[in-house]
């Protein structure tokens, strides 16, 4: 640059402006920033696609099915994928689970919280269409449900009446509405009744004296979670039965000790730099922020350069890396863990952008302007 031609106080005026020159910048660093640190507090980390995660894990267990059995299970796990839809977790999310003295526990209750959120899509799209799957695979034809929810409405009233035979009868009657005299004769509707009856005293025997669809098709997972034994426990919600399948999965192995503190070092560490890189991008905030009604509007963003762009690396770029060119390799494991992050996605690349954006504003927009102020400020102090 050439030497500025004029007095001291004209120079002084010129830095003043190119100072005030830096408000606007400050203003979107500060969007940039606000936008990068929410997303990173409170979009998904990681969201599993639940249907898709489903149609993989059917097409793995098929290779070694039947087609019958491959379709069948292919539709079934079709149907929990659509039931549960995507399931997300964010920062706080694996901040509770990492605070937990028991892991298993709050993963349980994590799980039973979903469940409970799709009790009843479980019951009308997942457990009565397997019913009729397995009533149609013995050879007996049997009419697609048409009104799954109609059926639930008279089993979730059961007992909610003066006349519990009555309520059952009405069950009775809708059932064989929709599938059908063919299927369900008269002759066997006081059968049909029975089981119910048998179905509803044992709820209400282990639920307190009470009925609910819940606890129904918890004491009946109950047995089939005890793999069918006559002394077993009986859990009547969700929450306890997702406890005791998370008991069952994460501590059954002979390393389980060892892999559920692997798992909450890991959760911890995950939790606090994710921590870390939201906190990067709120200093960056507040000193914009501060800089803007100060004298000198100038302030540095390295910190934000050095961290800003990991929370993308390694959620959102190298997932999608390692699922595009994990495939090609023959190993089974591989290629199903292939197919497991392909159906995981992650928010990251929200502050992925931010941090590019902010690149942007700083060579092209900042750098220029403080370059400048520098070269001002030096001839200014050269003019003493």
């Amino acid at each position: 640059m050439r030497p500025f031609e004029g007095n001291r106080e004209e120079l002084g005026h010129l830095i003043e402006r190119k100072q005030r020159s830096l408000v606007p910048l400050n203003v979107v660093v500060m969007i940039i920033c606000i936008v990068a640190a929410v997303s990173l507090l409170f979009a998904p980390l990681v969201s599993i696609d639940m249907g898709a995660m489903s149609e993989a894990m059917a097409s793995m267990q098929g290779e070694d099915e039947s087609d019958g059995q491959a379709d069948a299970q292919s539709e079934a796990f079709a149907r929990i994928g659509e039931v549960f839809g995507n399931i997300s977790v964010n920062i706080f999310t694996l901040a509770n689970f990492a605070v937990q003295p028991d892991l298993t526990t709050a993963i349980g209750n994590y799980a039973g919280d979903l469940l409970s959120e799709a009790g009843d899509k479980l019951v009308t799209e997942v457990a009565l269409p397997a019913i009729v799957e397995q009533i149609q695979s013995q050879g007996t034809e049997i009419p697609e449900i048409e009104d799954a929810a109609a059926i639930l409405d008279k089993f979730g009233a059961l007992g909610e009446g003066d006349d519990v035979d009555a309520d059952i009868a009405g069950l009775a009657a809708e059932v064989q509405k929709q599938l059908g005299k063919e299927v369900l004769p008269d002759e066997s509707v006081p059968d049909f009744s029975r089981a119910v009856r048998s179905l509803y005293d044992t709820t209400v025997e282990n639920n307190g004296g009470e009925f609910t669809v819940e606890a129904c098709i918890c004491v009946a997972a109950s047995q089939g979670l005890a793999g069918g034994g006559e002394d077993y426990t009986v859990y009547t919600s969700y929450g306890e039965l997702a406890g005791a399948l998370a008991e069952q999965t994460l501590n059954g192995g002979d390393n389980a000790d060892e892999m559920l503190s692997t798992l909450s070092v890991v959760l911890k560490a995950v939790a606090f730099a994710m921590l870390f890189f939201a906190a990067v991008w709120l200093i960056l905030f507040i000193f914009a922020l501060a800089h803007t009604f100060a004298k000198n509007k100038r302030f540095t963003m390295w910190y934000v350069k050095l961290f800003g762009a990991w929370p993308c690396l390694i959620f959102f770029i190298a997932p999608m890396i390692a699922s595009a060119v994990l495939p090609g390799l023959t190993d089974g494991a591989v290629t199903a863990a292939a197919a497991m992050l392909g159906v995981i996605s992650s928010m990251t690349w929200i502050s992925g952008i931010c941090y590019l954006l902010l690149w942007a504003v700083s060579i092209f927009w900042a750098f220029p302007i403080k370059r400048k102020i520098r070269y001002y400020n030096r001839q200014y102090a050269a003019m003493n």
